[in-house]
């Protein structure tokens, strides 16, 4: 009884629940998506970069070679309607091919203040690179040799442009996977314990597939103290870095809105856009450009040197050359035609003056007074003839006396006439 009474009265004790998990084994628990992670971000980022460049690519396909074939239909139309301007198609051919050399290598003198050349220096870089490029050969030390100084100057202009990106970006995604390879072993080297390490490992795979298509940073931060010695003192640098592209990897250059924080906006890329430091306090971030962004990028950049404005496909603008054989040119049309005012004042009767009209006056009198006379000589002749109408051969002889006289006009030779026989 009393034993019973102590069960009835004695407080449940809780059984233990052993499917709860023990405090602080969460942390240790590995996700079922963990290993799938790096996978998807490896791709979304490619996909991303791939829609950006497929993108860019069809709003004009190849342009480049578009405006190429356009320009060659002009010239052709031109020479088929004016042969005489064969020199000026070589010039306009000379011009072209000029400036498609110097915006594709950038090895002319670059003018900063020049709106053209900061064009030119954005079609490969962004803001802050292409800041670099146009001005640190005027941070050189004054002393250095002047060759050298022109050897360090046209090498940065080179580093900096569209062909030195295609070059980089060729060969981004064969060297992004052995720097990866670099980046993971040092990561292992420096694994703080064994767990981290494991996790390195188990996403190597996904590091180096994510190389391939997006690229790699290899760091350069060993080189700061070289640099420095050769570098004016000015221009401290603190940090460098360089960065490959993957296939995938578009680029960024232009002029962006907020050029420090945000990136070019534009496809394409060079060596010196890749190149990441940190200087005067400034981060200067890598942007790097893989094959396809570069070879887009390129053909827009040789397009705009033929004469493309940037808008649309510039075949859309091709006319196939026609022959105007009698078609005056605009200068002789002008300088034959008639003007309207000139036609009218030509089809209206003038208005003459009193000076105008007093030799007209005159010829009249003259011609009524010829009239006159002339009625008077008739008059008298058949009067005569009415008075001799007796002796008709008096007046045939009379008649035959005139006709054998010499004629004083002819020199004093007799001349007859054939009216005079004809009258006989």
């Amino acid at each position: 009884m009393a034993s019973a009474t102590a069960i009835a009265i004695s407080p449940l004790s809780p059984a233990p629940d052993i499917l709860t998990p023990a405090v602080g084994s969460a942390s240790t628990a590995v996700e079922p998506t963990a290993f799938l992670t790096p996978w998807v971000s490896a791709l979304n980022t490619a996909s991303a970069e791939a829609t950006r460049i497929s993108q860019a690519f069809w709003e004009a396909p190849g342009a480049g070679l578009q405006q190429l074939i356009l320009n060659q239909s002009n010239y052709l139309n031109t020479l088929v309607n004016n042969p005489g301007a064969l020199g000026d198609v070589f010039n306009s051919m000379a011009a072209n091919l000029k400036n498609v050399f110097e915006g594709t290598t950038l090895l002319y003198p670059i003018d900063p203040n020049s709106d053209a050349d900061a064009a030119r220096l954005y079609a490969s870089n962004d803001a802050l690179h292409a800041l670099v490029v146009g001005l640190l050969p005027a941070l050189l030390p004054a002393d250095m040799n002047p060759q050298l100084a022109e050897i360090v100057t046209y090498a940065v202009r080179a580093l900096g442009s569209p062909l030195s990106g295609v070059a980089i970006g060729l060969l981004g995604p064969i060297i992004s996977p052995l720097v990866e390879t670099v980046n993971l072993a040092t990561a292992l080297f420096h694994a703080p314990d064994l767990q981290s390490a494991l996790k390195i490992v188990v996403d190597a795979p996904a590091a180096l597939a994510n190389s391939v298509l997006n690229g790699a940073t290899l760091n350069l931060d060993g080189l700061v103290p070289i640099l420095s010695k050769v570098l004016p003192p000015e221009l401290s640098v603190t940090h460098l870095e360089f960065a490959f592209g993957g296939l995938f990897t578009g680029g960024n250059t232009g002029l962006s809105d907020d050029p420090l924080n945000t990136p070019g906006p534009n496809l394409g890329g060079s060596i010196m856009n890749s190149l990441g430091m940190s200087a005067l306090g400034i981060p200067i971030p890598a942007a790097p450009v893989g094959p396809l962004g570069a070879l887009v990028s390129l053909s827009h950049v040789i397009g705009h040197e033929l004469g493309w404005d940037g808008v649309g496909n510039p075949l859309t603008h091709l006319s196939f050359p026609t022959i105007n054989l009698f078609t005056p040119t605009p200068a002789a049309a002008k300088s034959t035609a008639p003007e309207p005012a000139a036609v009218e004042a030509a089809a209206a009767p003038a208005e003459l003056s009193a000076t105008d009209t007093a030799p007209a006056a005159g010829l009249h009198a003259s011609i009524d007074n010829a009239k006159k006379r002339h009625s008077e000589r008739v008059s008298n002749a058949h009067a005569g003839h009415r008075g001799d109408g007796g002796n008709g051969d008096s007046t045939t002889g009379h008649h035959n006396k005139r006709q054998d006289k010499p004629s004083k006009a002819f020199g004093g030779k007799k001349h007859e006439s054939k009216k005079a026989k004809a009258a006989h």
